[in-house]
């Protein structure tokens, strides 16, 4: 709304002159307007990726769209004495949406870390201290042993061979039991994960990073298993919010008897006809 104003901020003076209104814009300076427009892109720009249809695994952005207005736009923004208030508001939002603390009200959920986590090119969250990588490590380490990961060992995971026999007289040099093992592996699967060498030629795009968790799911099986749980999670609650408009206008009162499926392959093929396949 306010970038309308201000990209019509003459043609909309012209018309309350020609019709003796001109307090209704009088008291709106065009140059601060300008500046407050400007300072709020970047949260249009991080809003949009968020909430697009378009964007997926939207989840790993929100951590570094949230660090970047943080650091790199507010904390400038605010040796500005123009945009001082109005930055040291949202910095402090920001920032308590990034506390590690749980008990921050809508702080950032340890989902969008770990997703965050699991897109290659952002796996090292240079973008937070190292405490707090610590704790999304820990994370990745309970959630998957929370989600039964740690007991399958690839995509066609087949069952475990027999149980061998033990010998009792040498107990004392046998491994421990299955559960110790997996942890361990899991361990050196995610060290092994933070020193892999990405291809130069692989990017950001969405289904690159999918390809690319695809092409490695037998080296790191249990994160990959994590990644396809993780990656689907939404970054915004909007385009479930649209899909719900839209259905609302599908099944109308002249449409109330549509069989669910036949529901479901009108919200696809609308899907389909905002993002045509290439």
């Amino acid at each position: 709304m306010l970038d309308s104003v201000s990209q019509q901020y003459d043609e909309v003076t012209t018309i309350l002159l020609d019709n003796n209104q001109y307090d209704k814009i009088g008291c709106i300076n065009k140059y601060i307007l300008g500046c407050l427009v400007a300072f709020l892109k970047p949260f249009k720009d991080a809003a949009n990726d968020l909430e697009s249809d378009n964007t997926a695994l939207s989840a790993a952005l929100v951590l570094p769209w949230s660090v970047k207005l943080k650091v790199e736009h507010c904390e400038v923004a605010k040796a500005d004495p123009r945009l001082n208030v109005i930055a040291s508001a949202c910095a402090q939002r920001l920032d308590e949406l990034l506390s590690p603390c749980s008990l921050v009200p809508n702080g950032i959920n340890m989902l969008y870390k770990i997703a965050t986590f699991l897109t290659p090119k952002l796996r090292h969250l240079r973008m937070i201290d190292a405490n707090e990588r610590q704790q999304v490590t820990e994370a990745v380490k309970e959630l998957t042993e929370e989600m039964g990961f740690h007991f399958e060992t690839g995509e066609n995971a087949e069952p475990p061979p027999p149980k061998k026999v033990t010998f009792r007289d040498f107990e004392e040099w046998e491994d421990v039991g299955a559960m110790g093992a997996d942890l361990q592996s899991l361990d050196s699967e995610i060290e092994d994960y933070l020193k892999v060498k990405l291809d130069g030629s692989e990017s950001h795009q969405p289904n690159d990073i999918l390809m690319w968790w695809k092409k490695h799911c037998y080296e790191f099986p249990t994160l990959a298993k994590l990644a396809r749980h993780v990656l689907c999670i939404p970054g915004s609650s909007a385009p479930s919010e649209r899909a719900f408009s839209i259905c609302g206008r599908i099944l109308e009162e002249r449409r109330s008897m549509l069989k669910p499926s036949t529901v479901n392959n009108l919200l696809f093929l609308h899907g389909c006809s905002k993002n045509p396949v290439a």
